[in-house]
């Protein structure tokens, strides 16, 4: 065996301790059943797997190429499923696909100097004139049609991928960590 082999086999180990044998089982519940018992606190046929269903549990398009390689899986990833290697999710059992929207809010975020932030010495009457982002048909195109599909078409569980940033997230690249983190200790209005 090559030491590239090798190398690969020992990566499918733990690609397979992770995330569970690639032996079929048979399941009593579809995904969305199962994830549906698990949310409402009862006991599902088994863990509900998810990998790859949300951009917090997902990978860049490099390194799903070189999972589906070291899993052996043939073929091309199905386009349907636009977020993650359908395939790879399939070897795994998955239980949850994400829809999200095609583009975000601009937030005025430099992205290439996360550290510069748009709101770091405002104050609060500064809030008032900036320029916050408003929805857009761009933001939700395709939404309705990809949650159809997958509604329709599979029984994955259907979960929101990144719709946007959380409150504080957001508010830590619009004001700086800093600042953030001390209004909130100091201001009694945060």
């Amino acid at each position: 065996m090559s030491t590239n082999n090798a190398l690969a086999g020992g990566k499918r180990q733990v690609i397979l301790a992770l995330f569970g044998t690639t032996e079929p089982k048979d399941m009593a519940m579809n995904s969305r059943t199962r994830v549906r018992t698990t949310l409402e606190h009862r006991e599902p046929d088994r863990v509900p797997i998810e990998f790859g269903g949300t951009i917090l549990t997902s990978a860049t398009s490099a390194m799903q190429q070189r999972i589906a390689e070291i899993l052996g899986l043939d073929g091309e990833p199905d386009p349907r499923f636009r977020h993650f290697d359908d395939r790879i999710q399939k070897h795994f059992g998955c239980d949850l696909r994400s829809i999200a929207p095609a583009a975000g809010p601009n937030w005025g975020i430099d992205w290439t100097n996360v550290h510069r932030s748009a709101l770091a010495q405002a104050s609060i009457d500064d809030l008032d004139r900036y320029p916050w982002p408003q929805p857009n048909d761009a933001m939700v195109a395709g939404i309705e049609a990809e949650a159809r599909f997958l509604h329709r078409e599979t029984d994955y569980f259907i979960c929101a991928g990144q719709i946007g940033q959380g409150i504080f997230e957001t508010g830590c690249y619009l004001c700086g960590y800093e600042r953030i983190l001390l209004d909130a200790a100091l201001d009694p209005r945060s």
